[in-house]
């Protein structure tokens, strides 16, 4: 695919992603269901496991499309366990670096919850965990393979010898 058709279809994305998000805090603040985001998520996530696509949806501010997928509903109740886990399930996937999280702090601020288990969905708090542990050792700079460092400081330190 061209640049152009990647850009296309990235925006195409979030749009119906912010369409998704309205519609369904729309119809939850007048009592109805909110199944838009749940109607959605299998294209969503189909879409951004494509490497060029999810490169250029987070290029674009796709992280805080993200979170709002996440968040609660205006009635406070969180969406679909469905649509969290295949959520968290994508992010978990997708490369997104410090300067993502850093533009868009809502995201990491409601995968935190789930790591906590607030909304009460212990089948998410794992995943939720993984991804803020993976990313803590991303904007920290801590390696994530502690038994190979160990082994290149005895490495180093034999050679000393």
């Amino acid at each position: 695919m061209s640049d152009a058709e990647i850009q296309t279809i990235a925006q195409e994305l979030a749009t119906k992603m912010q369409k998704a998000v309205e519609e369904d805090n729309a119809n939850n603040a007048k009592k109805m269901p909110a199944l838009k985001k749940y109607l959605l998520v299998e294209e969503v996530t189909r879409q951004l496991r494509r490497s060029a696509i999810s490169t250029m949806f987070l290029e674009n501010g796709g992280c805080g499309l993200l979170g709002q997928w996440l968040e609660p509903l205006p009635d406070g109740t969180f969406p679909n366990l469905t649509v969290v886990t295949e959520i968290l399930t994508t992010i978990d996937l997708l490369n997104i670096g410090p300067e993502e999280l850093q533009n868009d702090k809502n995201l990491g601020r409601i995968v935190k919850l789930y790591a906590k288990n607030i909304p009460n969905m212990p089948q998410v708090v794992n995943l939720a965990k993984k991804i803020i542990d993976r990313w803590s050792r991303l904007v920290f700079g801590i390696k994530t393979t502690y038994s190979r460092d160990l082994e290149d400081d005895e490495e180093g330190d034999a050679q000393l010898d």
